[in-house]
C-alpha cells in the first residue's frame, strides 16, 4: 500500500453505516505505546463520531503485538454479544528477524480468529522500518491509521504551546497533499477575546500571531493560556527516560513562571556551545581553557537558577499530588515524587571541573541540571517495574490533576 501518497484519515465520514447499537472491543498493544496510544484514541474517536455508544466499546490492553491474538480470541469466545474487535499494535523493524516473526504471527494469527468467529477482527498493525514511519502514520503526515479525525484537543494544546503535543515536528502537520497548515482558535482571557492563529507553508518559518500581531518570541506566548493535557501518550513519563520527566517539570513550571522559560533557553543556549567546543577538542587535540572557564561559568549562572526553582517547585507540587493520588485510591498504597540532582550534593562548578576529562572522552557535558530525574516511586520501589496498570494509570491522573490544581494557583 502506497501510504507515502495518501493520508490515511482522509476518507468521508457520511458513506459508512451508523455504529449506533454495535459493541466493538479495541486490544492496543503496550509496547511502543507512544505509537499505539496515539493509533487507539484515533480509533475510539472515530468510533464514538459514527455513533458508537462509549458503553459499548470495550478497551483491553496487551503487552505486545504478539498478544493481540490470543486477546482477541479469549474476548470472542467469552463475549458473543461483540459485533467486531479492533487490534491495535506496532512492530518496528530491528537488526534480527523478529521483526518477521512479530508480524507473520500477528497477521496470521488475527486473520484466523476473525475465520473462527465469522466476526470483523480488524489488523490496525502499523509494521514499519523505523518510528518516524509509524509517527507519521500514526497522527503525522500520513494522518492516522486508527482515526479519521483532527484532533481538537491537539489543535488546542497547539495555540497555547506553540507545539503538538504528540508529535514536536511541525513540518509534519502539514497533509502529505498540502502545501500549508493553518490552525485558528479563540479564547476568553479576563473577560477579553484573543484570537490566535499558527501557520506554517513547507520551508518555510511558522508564524504564531495573537490578535493579528505576529510574535518576536514564541516564548512569550508560554503562560498567557496555561493548558493540561492528558492522553495515552503519558505512559512515557513513567516508561521512557529522564528526559521524559525533566521535560515534564519544564512544562509546567514554564507556563506559571516566564522567566523560567527564558533561563531554560539560555542554559540550553551554553549546553550546546559547551558540547561543540568538547567534540573541537576531540578532533584539533588542543584545548582553549579561556573558553572552557567562560562557557563553565555561563552553564552555572543558569544552571543554578533552574535548580533552585525546581526545587521550589516541588516542594509546592508534591503535596497536591499526593492530595490528588490520596483521593483516587482511597489511600491504598505510598507513592512518593524524588527530585534528584547532581546538584543537591556538589556545587555545579565543582561538577564541570571534577567531570572535564571523561567529558572530553565522551565529547559531552555529563553534569548539570540536564541530568535531573524525577523518581516515581510506589511503597519505595520503581513504579516502572512493581506498580501494576491500574497504580500507573492512577499515578499519571494524580500528576495531571496536580499539575491543574498548580497552574491555577
Amino acid at each position: 500500500m502506497a501510504t507515502h501518497l495518501k493520508n490515511l484519515s482522509d476518507f468521508s465520514h457520511t458513506t459508512i453505516p451508523s455504529g449506533e447499537g454495535y459493541k466493538i472491543a479495541i486490544i492496543v498493544a503496550e509496547w511502543n505505546a507512544k505509537i499505539t496510544g496515539a493509533l487507539y484514541q484515533g480509533a475510539f474517536d472515530t468510533l464514538i463520531k459514527q455513533g458508537v455508544n462509549e458503553s459499548d466499546i470495550l478497551s483491553l490492553s496487551v503487552p505486545g503485538t504478539f498478544e493481540l491474538t490470543g486477546a482477541a480470541d479469549m474476548l470472542l469466545n467469552k463475549k458473543s454479544d461483540l459485533d467486531a474487535v479492533i487490534c491495535i499494535g506496532c512492530v518496528i523493524q530491528g537488526d534480527t528477524k523478529h521483526f518477521d516473526f512479530i508480524c507473520d504471527a500477528a497477521a496470521h494469527g488475527i486473520t484466523n480468529v476473525g475465520v473462527k468467529y465469522s466476526k470483523p477482527v480488524i489488523f490496525g498493525v502499523l509494521t514499519t522500518n523505523d518510528e518516524q514511519q509509524a509517527i507519521d502514520r500514526a497522527g503525522g503526515k500520513h494522518g492516522n491509521k486508527g482515526a479519521g479525525k483532527t484532533n481538537l484537543l491537539d489543535a488546542i494544546h497547539y495555540l497555547c504551546l506553540c507545539k503538538s503535543y504528540f508529535n514536536p515536528i511541525d513540518s509534519q502537520q502539514i497533509k502529505v497533499d498540502e502545501d500549508f497548515f493553518l490552525v485558528q482558535g479563540d479564547f476568553d482571557r479576563t473577560e477579553k477575546n484573543e484570537k490566535i492563529s499558527c501557520g506554517l507553508k513547507r520551508n518555510q518559518k511558522k508564524s504564531f500571531k495573537r490578535n493579528k500581531k505576529e510574535y518576536d518570541k514564541l516564548a512569550d506566548h508560554i503562560g498567557l493560556f496555561p493548558v493540561v493535557m492528558i492522553s495515552p501518550y503519558d505512559i512515557n513519563l513513567i516508561m521512557d527516560g529522564s528526559e521524559e520527566r525533566r521535560r515534564f517539570i519544564d512544562n509546567v513550571i514554564s507556563q506559571t513562571d516566564p522567566k523560567y522559560l527564558d533561563e531554560l533557553i539560555i542554559y540550553n543556549k551554553h549546553l550546546l556551545n559547551r558540547n561543540s567546543l568538547l567534540k573541537q577538542v576531540a578532533t584539533t587535540r588542543k584545548l582553549d581553557v579561556t573558553l572552557l572557564q567562560i562557557l563553565n561559568e555561563q552553564l552555572v549562572s543558569s544552571g543554578n537558577i533552574i535548580f533552585e526553582k525546581r526545587k521550589q517547585f516541588l516542594v509546592d507540587f508534591i503535596p497536591l499530588f499526593n492530595q490528588h493520588y490520596t483521593f483516587i485510591t482511597h489511600d491504598a498504597e505510598q507513592v512518593s515524587l524524588v527530585y534528584q540532582s547532581q546538584l543537591n550534593e556538589q556545587r555545579f562548578e565543582d561538577l564541570l571541573a571534577g567531570s572535564i576529562e571523561k567529558d572530553r572522552l565522551l565529547e559531552r557535558t555529563t553534569t548539570g541540571i540536564h541530568k535531573d530525574e524525577l523518581l516515581f516511586t510506589i511503597a519505595e520501589m520503581p513504579l516502572k517495574k512493581f506498580g501494576s496498570q491500574g497504580q500507573q494509570k492512577s499515578f499519571l491522573i494524580a500528576l495531571k490533576l496536580a499539575q491543574y490544581s498548580y497552574q491555577q494557583n
